[in-house]
């Protein structure tokens, strides 16, 4: 995976960068974690400039960013409540669950919203219930790109500084991304062993 990302940035430059954080934000299938100290790497080499990776790299997030917000928008709440109602059994989430989280969200939305991009899984769906609670869209975008800059700044210049040692960086990070997800994976599967709908 990584070569044929290393070659896809380095013919196609910004545009690549773009568009794989764009796909990255909106279905996962390349992890930023790759993306990024790839790009970093390649600018260590002086074929693209850092400051522009970043600028390709979090405008391509924020489309992806931008869309599940608007799907959020566009489900609604209702319709989400019928869903979890309905089918909330087999995900092991009741609408009791549901609505608390989205208390909670409601409660927290700016800290969540900004924490939420640093936050492997998360950043992908926590644009949802922003979408869902009509969180004011400016508040939502400035709060998302500041979360975006920082992480795709740590791992576009962890590449650029380790130079050809990127690998080094890019598998310690990767390293992390696997611990957080493994560990929302356990939470989820003792969540369905125990799961007792209310």
């Amino acid at each position: 995976m990584a070569d044929w990302v290393l070659q896809l940035i380095e013919n196609h430059g910004y545009i690549a960068i773009f568009f794989l954080m764009f796909l990255e934000n909106v279905f996962p299938p390349i992890p930023s974690e790759v993306i990024l100290p790839l790009s970093g790497y390649i600018a260590s080499q002086g074929s693209l400039n850092p400051l522009l990776i970043l600028i390709a790299s979090v405008s391509g997030a924020m489309l992806g960013v931008i869309f599940w917000y608007l799907i959020g928008r566009l489900i609604g709440q209702l319709r989400l409540e019928k869903f979890f109602e309905k089918y909330g059994v087999y995900i092991a989430i009741t609408l009791n669950d549901y609505q608390k989280g989205l208390m909670f969200f409601e409660k927290y939305r700016r800290i969540s919203v900004f924490f939420g991009r640093l936050i492997p899984v998360i950043r992908t769906v926590i644009s949802i219930p922003a979408g869902l609670t009509k969180m004011r869209f400016l508040n939502f975008t400035i709060l998302s790109t500041l979360g975006t800059i920082i992480w795709s700044g740590l791992l576009l210049y962890s590449g650029y500084f380790a130079g050809r040692e990127y690998e080094i960086a890019a598998h310690y990070i990767g390293i992390i991304t696997n611990v957080i997800i493994g560990l929302l994976i356990l939470c989820y599967v003792i969540k369905i062993i125990h799961f007792q709908p209310k």
